[in-house]
């Protein structure tokens, strides 16, 4: 099995990174004041098609079946662990140990992780790669239920006996990579895997299909809509052949999966309800972090990304077509409308700069994003037993925010303070202010 994406693993080329469920991203560039900037002030050619090719993995983090169940397995470790916390630490001098031991299957947390492992794929980048067939493992999973009993991997096999298991993190880079080249004029050589995988996947299963690179992409996000994205995409090739379905058009690969049921929790659904259905699931799980009226702000974060993905999915299926075809990213008017309506990612620069652009109308006291870096501290020493809280560039430029050496050493102690960072909110919103966490191992 591959290694655990769960691991907070990023999406990145040389030049740029995109953090998977806690909409965070660098760029190898000083980013100004934002998109309207990159509008007005001249640009390297090169910087526009890193933005832009970030900007995709954070659209389809949101937008996709794949990406919002990477936020929920995190969401359910979160809430797992702070309980386990709970009922250890009392018992020992309200101390705990880190990197933290889930008991068993407690919660589905082993298999939510197992499922989202396999379906994310491997996570290195090979500059050559030659592919030569692709071949197919199923595994039985370790913790059963009457809707996963096993999965599929999907493997593009090359020389000299080199494999790669080609699932969602391959899709994604596959997918951006294509739109970059398509809507910008900077885009660089990238390693064959993963930014070429997909093409490598069409081109020895039904290379007909892939005459039109739309054809690609579309197909990549219809594969992105399923909790095995590898094995979707792959066996709709396979199908596609069989039923001499080749498209006249992008759309009609689209319409193909709306207009076909998909299979959700071992129950048929159209996708776009499905795709609701866990949007909006997702959703209460994220704004369980914070509850109560004074985080409104935090919840008009999750309520504005993940708004605009159901809207999306349901009124505007076409949206990644409509996006290439509105050609060059500083004249499209679908990227600026959804700049508009989202706003982005954190972005932090190569001057080490910090930047977001809102969401139109929004002011920054009503919009608090930066939670979820947060919320990926803390899972770091959950998980990892990571004891410095790497927001420490993050608060030291920000108005009114504090640091010492506590940031690195143990910033859950900062919870005691008057003014609290957002590592010390949600240590105290999480009622852990009384216990201790000890670290034994470090994995990170």
């Amino acid at each position: 099995m591959t290694q655990n994406f769960y691991r907070a693993v990023k999406l990145n080329k040389d030049l740029g990174s995109y953090l998977p469920a806690f909409f965070y991203t660098e760029v190898s560039f000083p980013f100004w004041h934002g998109f309207s900037a990159m509008l007005n002030l001249p640009m390297k050619e090169q910087d526009i098609s890193v933005f832009i090719h970030e900007y995709i993995h954070f659209l389809q983090d949101i937008s996709t079946y794949a990406g919002l169940n990477n936020a929920y397995v995190y969401s359910e470790y979160i809430h797992a662990a702070i309980n386990i916390v709970y009922n250890v630490a009392p018992q020992n001098n309200n101390e705990f140990t880190v990197p933290m031991v889930i008991p068993g299957n407690y919660g589905n947390i082993e298999l939510n992780k197992i499922v989202n492992s396999v379906g994310i794929g491997s996570l290195e980048q090979l500059d050559n790669f030659f592919p030569l067939k692709i071949v197919e493992k199923k595994i039985k999973v370790k913790y059963p239920n009457p809707y996963v009993k096993a999965l599929t991997e999907v493997y593009i096999k090359g020389q000299n006996g080199i494999k790669q298991q080609f699932g969602n993190r391959a899709i994604m880079e596959s997918m951006a990579y294509l739109i970059e080249k398509k809507i910008t004029h900077g885009a660089g050589a990238a390693p064959d895997f993963p930014y070429s995988s997909a093409e490598m996947v069409v081109n020895l299963t039904y290379p007909e299909f892939g005459s039109d690179q739309l054809n690609i992409i579309a197909l990549c996000d219809m594969s992105m809509q399923f909790s095995e994205p590898g094995k979707v995409f792959y066996h709709s090739l396979i199908d596609f052949k069989k039923m001499q379905f080749l498209p006249s058009k992008p759309e009609d690969i689209i319409d193909y999966f709306y207009n076909n049921p998909c299979i959700q929790m071992g129950n048929s659904i159209n996708l776009a309800i499905g795709f609701t259905n866990m949007a909006f699931m997702v959703g209460d799980r994220l704004k369980e972090y914070m509850k109560g009226k004074e985080f409104t702000p935090f919840h008009n974060v999750i309520h504005n990304l993940l708004g605009f993905a159901i809207n999306t999915r349901i009124n505007h299926r076409y949206f990644f077509i409509n996006l290439v075809r509105d050609g060059y990213a500083l004249n499209n008017n679908t990227l600026k409308k959804t700049i508009r309506i989202i706003g982005t990612p954190i972005i932090k620069d190569s001057a080490n700069d910090f930047w977001l652009v809102l969401p139109f109308g929004i002011k920054p006291e009503n919009y608090n994003i930066d939670i979820f870096p947060a919320i990926l501290e803390i899972n770091k020493l959950f998980e990892n037993g990571n004891d410095c809280c790497e927001m420490y560039d993050w608060c030291q430029k920000s108005p009114g925010t504090t640091v010492d050496e506590r940031c690195m050493f143990e910033p859950w102690s900062r919870c005691h303070d008057q003014k609290l960072c957002p590592y010390a909110l949600l240590w105290r919103h999480w009622n852990l202010s009384q216990y201790i966490p000890k670290v034994t191992n470090q994995n990170y």
